[in-house]
């Protein structure tokens, strides 16, 4: 039997089984009319809201754009439909869910406080003890992941907000007018994700020295044979701003080093580190690689500022 795109085995599993439970319960109905608390209508409609949460995983799943992040994980929902759904199982569903495990939990030991013997079998007081452990895990799963996928959206906007203070209109011309509007968290680097410091903050890039019209200067080309850019490939032009990084020389777009210096600190082409705090580390480096490693760096710039 083949399920449906996004469906697991331990989908149907689950569903199975909160079908037995739940026919179990509705079939002994009448048992736990003497317990203090209604705890089997409890267990039924806990049952009935995991397997709204799961289905609405299963549905924002499938509706999502296809980039590679789990759908929990991505706060970044583009279709109407997987917007929809994201915001019913954050702020409906599972609230509503932690909200009524505690109220079980309550009830659960109201009922074995003031009528322990009200439960038709023994089974039902375990089952209900493991239904409940399990309910505390998923819920601090959750918060796990939506830990993780606030973590991921800062770190996504602050990028986004480094992006808006180095873009203006040279930047735009280049890259275009979406530059600043990362398209989701794949968008970032992996060290990055994972909260590495890999880059200079837009702070930290504006205030480096280096930057002159190219008509007020002679720009060094370094090991490149022509005066090109090496990161976008274009000529440099009378009157566009260009960066001149210092220790190397090697000379770029202003709006295409900047980009690339939000990413890595060090200079595409020589790999000498051009933050001031690590000047004299770059006393240990050579002051241009391989002619062949050196157009391998250029391509790599050229594809870590597009993306």
């Amino acid at each position: 039997m083949q399920l449906p795109a996004q469906v697991t085995y331990n989908d149907v599993v689950l569903l199975a089984s909160l079908l037995y439970s739940g026919s179990d319960i509705v079939l002994d109905w009448d048992a736990f009319s003497s317990c203090h608390r209604p705890v089997h209508g409890w267990l039924l409609v806990s049952y009935a809201v995991v397997s709204i949460c799961r289905g609405l995983h299963l549905v924002g799943a499938q509706h999502q754009q296809a980039d590679g992040v789990d759908f929990l994980l991505n706060l970044r929902q583009k279709g109407t439909t997987s917007k929809v759904v994201r915001s019913a199982l954050w702020l409906v569903t599972m609230p509503v869910f932690v909200l009524w495990t505690v109220v079980g939990s309550w009830w659960f030991y109201e009922t074995m406080h003031y009528t322990p013997h009200c439960l038709p079998t023994g089974t039902h007081a375990s089952f209900m003890l493991i239904w409940q452990a399990l309910s505390y895990g998923w819920i601090l799963m959750h918060l796990v992941l939506g830990g993780g996928a606030a973590v991921l959206e800062g770190r996504l906007r602050r990028a986004e907000g480094d992006l808006r203070q180095l873009a203006d209109a040279d930047v735009f011309a280049r890259w275009g007018d979406d530059i600043t509007q990362l398209s989701g968290y794949n968008s970032l680097p992996n060290r990055m994700r994972l909260g590495a410091d890999v880059g200079l903050t837009a702070a930290e890039i504006l205030s480096l020295p280096g930057v002159a019209s190219y008509e007020e200067k002679s720009v060094s080309c370094g090991s490149c044979p022509t005066c090109d850019c090496p990161i976008c490939l274009a000529g440099f032009q009378q009157g566009e701003s260009v960066r001149t990084l210092a220790g190397c020389g090697h000379s770029f777009h202003r709006g295409c080093i900047d980009l690339w210096l939000l990413r890595s600190a060090e200079c595409p082409l020589c790999k000498r580190n051009v933050h001031p705090k690590d000047a004299a580390s770059n006393d240990d480096k050579t002051s241009a690689l391989p002619a062949r490693e050196v157009e391998e760096s250029t391509v790599r710039a050229r594809i870590s500022v597009v993306v």
